[in-house]
């Protein structure tokens, strides 16, 4: 696909992507128990990460949106 995708964070617990020629929003992924502070796409563009301040990380897939895992830092002072 041609399609160009952009990956946005929020203080509202969920990670964005969106198209970037229409600027419409495609999907949003949730469940995480924070404000996101760090979103990344896989390098083939298939998964999205996201993680915030307590130090949890979720995986889903960029299409269907399906949370694949599911990642917590046990001590999450040291995430910076």
């Amino acid at each position: 696909s041609d399609e160009k995708l952009l990956a946005s964070s929020s203080r509202d617990r969920t990670a964005r992507t969106w198209d970037v020629s229409s600027g419409q929003e495609l999907r949003q992924f949730g469940g995480l128990r924070c404000s996101v502070k760090a979103v990344a796409f896989s390098p083939n563009d298939q998964l999205i990460a996201a993680s915030g301040n307590d130090g949890m990380l979720k995986i889903w897939d960029v299409r269907t949106g399906k949370e694949l895992k599911s990642l917590v830092h046990i001590n999450s002072a040291d995430i910076d």
